[in-house]
């Protein structure tokens, strides 16, 4: 698919370093952005800490679900290089071009699949590291109470309770 072609109609704008192009969970206006040079940061924001998922150079789009689902987006856009020329394309201009290029549909529905299965693929890989973690703290907890049980003489331990529970016995009769 050649951009230049597609480019024919299509809003241009030109941004530079540290521009957001749109933010996360902001209701999209129904547009989807094409590269034609530069760098764009797709980042979500987790536990309040923006995390890079994808660096997007020249020839790659983005905003694909907001335009075609019309939902919040799914994460940020910001201009990671100097300057940036990117392609917008609003829903309308989508469904013609969809009808006049299926060429486009069939790149859109390749990369549409490609990043589904990084995503599934990533979940995966957060659930298994989870249960890791919960394993390991789960391991060094129970190593914990061994350590410190096995501090305290059984002896100590028991006359404790029978005194405390003798001292009970004897202030409650």
């Amino acid at each position: 698919m050649n951009l230049e072609n597609l480019a024919k109609g299509m809003e241009i704008r030109n941004l530079t370093k540290n521009q957001v192009v749109f933010k996360e969970k902001a209701f999209g206006n129904q547009e989807m952005f094409f590269i034609f040079s530069g760098d764009v940061c797709i980042s979500r924001s987790l536990s309040g800490i923006d995390e890079e998922i994808n660096h997007l150079k020249a020839g790659s789009f983005f905003g694909e679900i907001a335009l075609i689902q019309n939902v919040p987006r799914t994460a940020s856009a910001t201009v990671i290089s100097d300057t940036a020329k990117i392609g917008v394309i609003s829903r309308n201009q989508f469904i013609v071009l969809s009808k006049t290029n299926p060429e486009f549909l069939v790149v859109l529905f390749k990369k549409l699949q490609e990043r589904i299965l990084i995503r599934t693929e990533n979940r995966d890989l957060l659930h298994i590291q989870e249960q890791e973690l919960n394993a390991a703290l789960s391991n060094d907890i129970w190593i914990k109470i061994k350590e410190e049980t096995k501090q305290i003489p059984l002896e100590e331990s028991t006359e404790d309770f029978n005194s405390e529970g003798s001292e009970l016995s004897t202030e409650q009769g």
